[in-house]
């Protein structure tokens, strides 16, 4: 079931407030009922053009991307959901709500409620780490995937421990009493989205608050935590236990950044190995929020591998 333009606040849920804009792009915004909630999508450009699903990380939604579309709505239909727990997608606070598995297998839900058969995929963060289970579970469904500032989720080999000491920030955001600062000094959480940006005026302050403050709100928060203590907590292990051994039969391309305070860039050497079609780039242009930052790079990186192998939708 899909509502159109919903814009009530009474419809959204707990946090998510108004929704944003997207200067000079016209955006719909779609809500679909899927067994594990509900979802919000935004889509912007002629739905005759070929279709890219833009796929956004923590703590972010759908708007991380309006850099991107405003440099794209006039060449593709950008198809851009709310991932379980953030934006206007439902938020679950239940024990097992966040295994990551479950979080992909939302995404092929969703293609199944918009009648989508294959698309290309551009994700960021944890929606590249979704986006990866997916291609790897349903590689029917992904033409070609582009993965941004993330690592794969199929193990390799790992970086250098003062590399790897930089994805400490999981254990911090699973940490008892880690919701509470949250939800208690939004500024200061967007303070810390801020802390590799490279394009200062590029990603602003103001930017990260709108992905900071619906985290006043206890019940995000407490989502928030949930969604990395359990990963931290053991579905981490299962999922690297399951994943052994797959590869990506699609093409692939990682870009990680050489500054990113979260993501070790060696990850991308070790990527190489996952498909016989897989890329890797290291950039020096951003930190960790390269659609955020550098949109016209994002755009580019889009532009160049994905649209090739891009459809329209019906």
């Amino acid at each position: 079931m899909t509502a159109q333009g919903t814009s009530s606040p009474v419809d959204y849920p707990a946090g998510a407030g108004p929704m944003p804009e997207i200067s000079g792009v016209a955006v719909e915004h779609e809500f679909y009922d899927l067994p594990s909630g509900r979802f919000h999508v935004a889509r912007a450009g002629d739905r005759s053009l070929p279709a890219i699903m833009l796929v956004h990380g923590f703590p972010q939604h759908w708007w991380s991307w309006r850099g991107v579309v405003q440099e794209l709505a006039s060449e593709a239909h950008l198809i851009m959901p709310d991932l379980r727990g953030s934006g206007w997608s439902s938020v679950p606070t239940e024990k097992g709500s966040y295994r990551k598995s479950d979080m992909a297998a939302d995404l092929a839900g969703l293609l199944d409620a918009m009648e989508i058969d294959q698309i290309a995929i551009a994700s960021h963060d944890w929606g590249a780490f979704l986006s990866q289970i997916l291609a790897v579970d349903a590689p029917e469904r992904v033409s070609r995937l582009l993965a941004l500032s993330i690592a794969p989720p199929i193990p390799v080999k790992r970086p250098p421990l003062r590399s790897a000491a930089r994805m400490y920030y999981q254990l911090v955001f699973s940490a008892p009493g880690s919701s509470k600062l949250m939800f208690r000094n939004t500024a200061f959480f967007a303070r810390g989205l801020r802390q590799d940006v490279q394009q200062k005026r590029a990603f602003t302050h103001e930017d990260a608050l709108v992905f900071a403050r619906p985290y006043a709100d206890p019940t995000r928060a407490q989502a928030a935590q949930l969604m990395y203590r359990s990963f931290v907590m053991g579905d981490a292990a299962a999922l690297m236990k399951r994943m052994k051994g797959k590869r990506f039969t699609m093409p692939v391309r990682f870009v990680l950044s050489k500054f990113d305070a979260y993501i070790p860039p060696e990850f991308a050497q070790s990527a190489l190995g996952l498909g016989p079609q897989v890329q890797a780039i290291v950039q020096d242009r951003t930190g960790h929020f390269l659609p955020d930052e550098d949109p016209a790079y994002t755009a580019e990186q889009i532009r160049e591998f994905l649209l090739p192998a891009a459809k329209p939708v019906s």
